[in-house]
């Protein structure tokens, strides 16, 4: 069986796979547009939630395991440590944000963020003079620290002082 093609070279029938008979289109109304493109919408924006929350917890769930995975391979990397501490510090789990901030002030003395959260932690848990005590060193060393100054603020207000 030959090969058929619509090129003239090809064979000299020039047979043709194509139905050459003029084809009819009828362009839809405006009220069959406006339901096709509220469909598509519903099912772009369902389909993004879903994916979007889908996409949230995974990435959460995974950039934890990335995150605890980093520090176990590059443990003297302050930078792991001090967002490690600051997630149980978002999660109300102070006691394990401790470890992290003074870890990364072991590698980073000088870093006053991570000391910093590491007063807020100290406070959550209770330690409030631990607490007033770092705010009051990050203040000597850098006295335009408005979030220790703040801290050290509300801790007076707290003790009564």
């Amino acid at each position: 069986m030959p090969f058929y093609s619509n090129s003239p070279c090809s064979s000299s029938r020039n047979l043709s796979l194509v139905n050459r008979e003029k084809l009819s289109y009828s362009l839809p109304t405006l009220s069959q547009v406006k339901q096709i493109l509220l469909i598509v919408a519903f099912l772009s924006l369902s389909t993004y939630l879903a994916l979007g929350g889908l996409r949230a917890v995974a990435e959460y769930h995974f950039s934890r395991l990335d995150l605890a995975k980093a520090i176990e391979v590059t443990p003297w990397n302050y930078r792991y440590r001090m967002l490690q501490g600051t997630i149980y510090l978002a999660s109300n789990r102070p006691h394990l944000a401790i470890a992290e901030f003074q870890a990364t002030l072991r590698y980073f003395p000088y870093y006053f963020d991570a000391a910093g959260n590491l007063g807020v932690a100290l406070a959550q848990m209770g330690a409030f003079p631990e607490a007033a005590r770092i705010f009051r060193t990050i203040l000597e060393s850098w006295p335009d620290h408005n979030e220790s100054r703040e801290n050290l603020a509300i801790i007076d207000k707290v003790r009564g002082e």
